[in-house]
């Protein structure tokens, strides 16, 4: 005789809502250790943000398995402004990664390309990312693209005077 506890429960489905408001604590969680110099810590916490905000973008993919689970359709409609919190959300973690990244000391400056390459892609005349790519490339003896990315930073009218 089967008891109850041995009948398969149903997979939760986490709603966008509920995976934002996730990636927004790891992302503060990140910002408090970054503040406190503990940047590898953060750097951990700005992965895992990034991590779940990779999850809201993969659940509003069309996915074969979708419909296997009617909760995951209603869980996974996101908002146009749903889709530009996540997208804010992912810019700002992907810098906040990059600055924690500059300040460890051996870190992997290709990486920190890479993640300012991210931000570019989604607003390319962003300043903390131009910034941050300018000094990687800098650091990898990349002194000639390092000043276009600066140059290209100090252009910008919302540029930041002190990271100039």
């Amino acid at each position: 005789m089967a008891s109850a506890e041995s009948a398969p429960k149903k997979a939760k489905v986490l709603t966008w809502q509920s995976k934002l408001l996730t990636a927004q604590d790891f992302k503060r969680e990140g910002n408090e250790l970054y503040k406190a110099e503990q940047h590898k810590a953060a750097i951990g916490k700005y992965h895992r943000a990034i991590l779940y905000v990779k999850g809201i973008e993969g659940a509003t993919q069309s996915l074969p398995f979708a419909n296997m689970n009617p909760d995951y359709e209603a869980a996974s409609k996101i908002s146009d402004e749903g889709k530009a919190q996540v997208e804010l959300l992912k810019i700002a973690c992907y810098n906040n990664l990059a600055a924690a990244l500059l300040q460890v000391d051996g870190s992997n400056l290709d990486k920190v390309v890479t993640y300012c390459e991210e931000v570019l892609a989604m607003d390319p005349n962003n300043v903390k990312a131009l910034y941050r790519k300018g000094q990687a490339l800098n650091g990898l003896r990349n002194f000639e693209d390092a000043m276009k990315v600066l140059r290209h930073a100090t252009h910008q009218p919302d540029g930041e005077k002190g990271k100039r």
